[in-house]
């Protein structure tokens, strides 16, 4: 019969020649002191992504700015290979971004924002869909949008869109403009709650009476079913957020909040444990 058995690496060679040579005994105790330097070595970039961040803190610099150097940070190769393949898995993801936002009322004509854009693969599609200078999008990255451009610039340049990086959640950037539509999708689940609430709190800036912002959120019960936390943190960069959280934060800053989560049941690109709120202003009194 052949031999099926897997050819060891190098590392395992090593690690049987050392075994031979000691005891029996010590074979066990030193097996878990192996898996917990092991262990500890998984941890060490996530580890040294919270002592960035502490510098930064330290330093007078937001976390805005560190999670954006952090992104542009992890250069992506621009091989043309690599950009086709890479291509041809975006431009298929965020299709159902466009079709979600079409089902809440989007037109040709209407006005929208997108709130963290990355590398633009529902841009492409808002952009291709809205009529010209209807688009506009933002992100902390700019390593992020430069590669978006790169993957989709052919397609997206022609229709004109603004494309801003930034460091804050003012939305002063965006001069006044009011929009008809506001998207953002798996953002906050990468924001502090000092970032959420900015947010949360200024996008009104951009929001006229009949304006409807959407935004992606994790629900931390779907995920860990005995938490009754309304904000979860998952490591240096994740943070689960509850309807609860963001109810208190539409009360506060005079929005009216919706639950729309089983609108994501028709898109199956969505993780099954997405929630999708919908905010308006809230009425003036009279």
């Amino acid at each position: 019969m052949a031999n099926t058995a897997k050819p060891s690496t190098s590392a395992q060679r090593i690690a049987d020649a050392v075994k031979s040579l000691l005891p029996a005994g010590l074979h066990q105790p030193l097996r878990r002191v192996w898996r917990r330097i092991y262990s500890l070595a998984q941890d060490v970039p996530e580890r040294w992504l919270y002592v960035r961040l502490w510098l930064y803190r330290l330093s007078g610099r937001s976390y805005l700015r560190w999670y954006a150097d952090t992104l542009d940070g992890w250069v992506e190769s621009r091989d043309p290979a690599f950009l086709a393949r890479k291509r041809a898995v975006l431009e298929t993801s965020g299709v159902e971004d466009l079709e979600l936002l079409k089902s809440f009322g989007m037109r040709r004509d209407s006005t929208l924002h997108e709130f963290g854009c990355g590398q633009l693969r529902s841009a492409l599609h808002f952009a291709e869909f809205l009529d010209p200078g209807k688009f506009s999008a933002n992100d902390a990255s700019k390593g992020r949008i430069d590669l978006g451009l790169d993957l989709f610039g052919d397609r997206l340049n022609p229709r004109n869109p603004k494309l801003i990086v930034n460091f804050d959640n003012s939305f002063d950037w965006l001069g006044g403009r009011k929009f008809d539509f506001l998207w953002c999708h798996a953002v906050f689940g990468h924001m502090p709650a000092e970032d959420v609430e900015a947010t949360i709190g200024n996008v009104r800036k951009a929001m006229h009476a009949g304006s409807i912002f959407l935004f992606t959120h994790d629900e931390p019960r779907l995920q860990i079913p005995d938490t009754a936390d309304e904000i979860v943190r998952v490591d240096a960069r994740n943070w689960l957020q509850s309807f609860a959280y963001f109810q208190k934060l539409a009360d506060k800053y005079g929005m009216v909040i919706e639950d729309v989560s089983s609108a994501l049941k028709s898109y199956p690109s969505f993780r099954s444990h997405m929630c999708l709120a919908k905010m308006t202003l809230a009425a003036s009194p009279r």
